[in-house]
């Protein structure tokens, strides 16, 4: 059934992390990256996780129907915009 529903085309998420930085075993943790799974026929998923200060996206697309690398360089060009730094 999931492959046949047609309701969500696409889904984005956001988990705040830590502030602060984490260790694993001793070893500094330099950075979290999100990854978010396309499945039940969605198309784009965004995911984003920030992280001692930084925030980290991924962008999982089905190649087919989205155009990954233009909205990747969109998306890029609006995180930049409203980071208040020029491109």
């Amino acid at each position: 059934m999931a492959h046949q529903q047609r309701v969500v085309a696409g889904f984005i998420t956001n988990v705040p992390g830590p502030s602060d930085m984490l260790s694993l075993a001793g070893a500094p943790i330099v950075a979290i990256w999100p990854v978010g799974v396309l499945a039940g026929n969605v198309r784009l998923g965004v995911a984003a996780v920030s992280y001692a200060g930084r925030l980290h996206c991924s962008i999982h697309f089905d190649e087919a129907t989205v155009p990954g690398t233009a909205f990747a360089h969109a998306m890029r060009e609006e995180l930049t915009r409203l980071a208040g730094n020029p491109l």
